[in-house]
């Protein structure tokens, strides 16, 4: 990533590991492997954004529908995009635990394999999430 330094004009190179708790919120950390891994909160505000729902409601104690499909997708994804152990993932969306997790993972699946408006929509997110109109 290039960036112009505000006091002599020059372009110069920005590494995320000079600048890890900053960079690591907007941009996505590179691994050798050739996988790309996203940060727990980007990935909770881009699926919230999809449902239009306010990050902070995911964090709340309730089993609404509406809000609970939401935190599973989000799981989901950090599952699969994320360094993230389980127990992290539980604990920054909605202070749940690992087998919480597991259980939203094998939900989402459940449901991509029979629901096909259901896999659409996770399509979508997924484009959405790894920048892909």
């Amino acid at each position: 990533m290039k960036n112009t330094c505000e006091k002599t004009g020059q372009k110069q190179q920005v590494s995320p590991y000079l600048y890890p708790g900053v960079v690591s919120k907007i941009l996505p950390l590179n691994v050798n492997s050739g996988k790309i891994y996203y940060t727990i909160q980007y990935i909770k505000n881009t699926v919230c954004d999809y449902f239009n729902m306010p990050p902070p409601l995911i964090q709340i104690k309730t089993r609404k529908r509406e809000i609970k499909d939401v935190r599973q997708i989000i799981h989901y994804f950090c599952k699969e995009y994320s360094k993230a152990s389980l127990a992290t993932i539980g604990r920054e969306i909605g202070g749940k635990d690992h087998a919480t997790v597991l259980h939203s993972c094998k939900t989402v699946n459940n449901l991509k394999d029979t629901d096909a408006e259901y896999r659409r929509n996770i399509e979508e997110i997924d484009r959405s999430i790894n920048g892909v109109k």
